[in-house]
């Protein structure tokens, strides 16, 4: 049985193009004492811990503890492409899970 070079030129192409399945989740540890920069969004963000975020390109200028609150196991889809950062409320350790979008 000969090879199609169809279905070759085709495997080839799809094997090129196809979307990655794949999503890395980043891990922060935050802290009450400093804003933490999660990256640029878009993205999907969830605390361990209750915590707050804001949208900005450089740190917040919005007193530490201020923000967006997320308590624990929420999930929040942030869709800027602006940096995300984040900090805790309190002197607990909240860890913050980030996934690209």
């Amino acid at each position: 049985m000969k090879n199609n070079p169809f279905v070759l030129a085709l495997a080839l192409f799809l094997s090129l193009t196809a979307p990655s399945l794949a999503v890395t989740t980043a891990k922060f540890t935050l802290v009450n004492t400093a804003w933490t920069d999660l990256g640029p969004g878009p993205m999907l963000l969830s605390f361990k811990g209750s915590g707050v975020f804001a949208i900005a390109d450089t740190a917040p200028a919005i007193p530490l503890g201020e923000g967006f609150t997320m308590i624990s196991g929420d999930s929040f889809y942030v869709s800027s492409t602006s940096h995300v950062w984040a900090t805790t409320q309190g002197a607990a350790g909240v860890v913050a899970y980030v996934a690209a979008y």
